[in-house]
């Protein structure tokens, strides 16, 4: 019974296996086909994940190269950025080399610059241009003519005051430690500008000019001797007498440099005037005069280049053509301080 059931189980299982030649060789190339399907495919995905290795490794080629240019420019406009900056402090530095090698001056103790000094020099010609062309009532032609002279005489008068050679002044003295031209410059400009209205104008012009400014200057002088009297009378409570005999002093021993302390004076009470020793002190008596010996004096030397009244007075009627900015200063570079008789150079 045993043998009988493993029997048709045999037959069982070669009657499924059994099958004619043909079909087995189709089975088996359905078998190899499928195998090479299989195979394509994978080689199919292995291309596909090559290729997009590849062009991630050209993306990131490319981003790297994008990086490495995008470096190089940044550094190229760093590097150009780094040169205009280098150009502009090299400029702007010897722009304050330039404005420090100008000379200096000192206007009522403090320091100014060359091209402030000009500046204020230029309101100076224009104010008393203003006022010759008031009394001789110039033509546009003269005017043009006398201002383009002015701007010539002002050139000339800078490179005077510039020279660390040889520039001295009269009176002059020590402003807090520093030293300071008593130049009456309004003086001066009145007088170059009386040889522009000579040279320029016409005679009948030229002697109207003269006239006028010889009383003024009378004027002038008139003034400040009743003003000096008055502040020294405030101080000393002088007596009629001794008013009048200062009066008379004064203006026998007159001095262009008392015009330049007015202003100061007005503007600081407590000063008085420096006037002659001598003609004073024949005037006061003892008491008076151990009054004086503790007053503050001011004299010219402390008054400042520019001389008496203000400069920065607006002049509508009468400019003057512009100027240059960049001039070299005439002393190459250095500062010059000037003291009175001494040249004080700053190297």
């Amino acid at each position: 019974m045993r043998y009988a059931m493993r029997a048709i189980l045999l037959a069982v299982c070669l009657c499924r296996t059994s099958g004619s030649p043909a079909a087995w060789g189709e089975e088996a190339a359905a078998k190899k086909n499928t195998a090479d399907e299989n195979k394509a495919a994978a080689a199919a995905e292995a291309a596909q994940k090559d290729a997009q290795q590849k062009a991630k490794a050209a993306v990131a080629k490319q981003a790297a190269a994008q990086q490495a240019a995008a470096a190089a420019k940044n550094a190229a406009v760093a590097k150009k950025l780094k040169f205009i900056a280098q150009q502009r402090q090299a400029k702007q530095k010897a722009v304050k080399a330039k404005a420090l090698g100008a000379v200096i001056f000192l206007q009522n103790g403090q320091a100014m610059r060359a091209d402030q000094a000009r500046k204020q020099l230029r309101n100076l010609y224009k104010v008393e241009l203003a006022y010759a062309n008031r009394i001789c009532d110039m033509s546009p032609e003269q005017r043009e003519q006398v201002a383009v002279a002015a701007v010539e005489s002002i050139d000339v008068f800078m490179k005077k005051l510039s020279k660390k050679k040889k520039l001295r002044a009269r009176g002059g003295g020590f402003i807090n430690g520093q030293a300071t031209l008593s130049v009456d410059q309004r003086a001066t400009v009145q007088a170059e500008v009386k040889k522009l209205v000579d040279t320029n104008l016409r005679p009948e012009q030229a002697a109207r000019y003269l006239d006028e400014i010889t009383k003024r200057d009378k004027r002038f002088q008139q003034a400040t001797v009743q003003f000096f009297v008055a502040r020294i009378d405030e101080k000393l409570r002088l007596t009629e007498e001794q008013r009048t005999k200062l009066q008379k002093a004064l203006e026998d021993n007159w001095r262009d440099q008392y015009g330049q302390t007015v202003e100061v004076l007005m503007m600081n009470p407590q000063f008085v005037p420096q006037v002659s020793s001598g003609s004073l002190m024949a005037i006061l008596d003892d008491y008076q005069k151990d009054v004086w010996r503790t007053l503050q004096r001011i004299g010219p030397q402390q008054v400042g280049i520019f001389g008496r009244g203000r400069v920065n007075e607006i002049v509508d009627d009468f400019e003057l053509p512009e100027e240059e900015a960049n001039a070299e200063p005439e002393n190459g570079g250095a500062d010059v301080l000037i003291e009175g008789g001494i040249d004080v150079l700053i190297e």
